[in-house]
Order: C-alpha cells, then structure tokens, then sequence
C-alpha cells in the first residue's frame, strides 16, 4: 500500500544572523495513514564541536520531550476530530511552534512511501545522519 506523507526537518540554529545550523531530527506525517514518527539525535559531539557555546543537556532534555511528545501523539492526536493538512502546521501546533528560538522546523517535503518506518530512517540518514558523518547516536519513535 502507498502512503502519502511529509516531513520536517528539526534543526539547531545556533547563530540565526550567520544562518549556522545543524540537522538534529526529523519528523514524518501522515494524515492519510494516520502516521506520526520522528527521530532525534541523542548524542551532541558533534553539536559541541562546531558551536564552542553550545549546551548539550539542555538540548538533550528538550530532544527526550519532543520524542515523548510524538509517541504521544502517534496514540491520541488521531482521535480528534480535526487534523492538519500539511506538517508544516503539525509540527508548528503539536510540537514546537515557530518563532526565533533555536529549535526549529524547517526544509519540509513529502513524497509517496510503501513503508513509513522504512521511509523515515531513509530521511534520517539522509537529512541528518548524512550530515554528521553517520556518527550521531538517535532514538527513533515509530508508530
């Protein structure tokens, strides 16, 4: 079966007036399937390395909740009546709203799928893994 689906893209931002970021997670939606599944890093190394003012728990406390977050609404978000057309305006509402903070979503997409789980471990490697050199430890949230 084929499943219609988006993502998005979490990245740390650490100085927005130089554009300096990072790929950290990603979030794949579903509203066909009724899919929620996301990934985050849960090692930040790398984070370190490249930010020297970089606060590695903090992050982390927030990467835990947001995985909590998504597992909870992989359950329960589907039971309302109303759901969102677009991740964009899902993870903004359900997750992490937008605004200048250094968590933010972006670099949304979409295409057709066979798997989701399948299909959001492939975007991982792609849009985050790829870029730390495969090194990043994760944690993985699927339905």
């Amino acid at each position: 079966m084929e499943h219609l689906f988006q993502y998005a893209v979490l990245r740390y931002i650490h100085d927005p007036a130089r554009d300096e970021f990072l790929n950290i997670g990603i979030v794949v939606y579903s509203k066909g399937s009724q899919y929620v599944g996301g990934r985050f890093i849960t090692d930040c190394t790398r984070l370190s390395c490249v930010f020297s003012s970089f606060n590695p728990e903090h992050l982390l406390r927030t990467l835990a909740s947001l995985s909590e977050r998504v597992d909870e609404l992989n359950k329960t978000y589907w039971d309302n009546e109303y759901q969102f057309q677009r991740a964009k305006d899902f993870v903004h509402s359900r997750l992490l709203p937008a605004n200048d903070n250094s968590l933010q979503f972006g670099g949304f997409g979409g295409g057709i799928t066979d798997n989701l789980d399948d299909e959001l471990d492939r975007l991982y490697e792609r849009m985050v893994s790829r870029d730390a050199g495969g090194k990043y430890n994760e944690v993985a949230i699927h339905p």
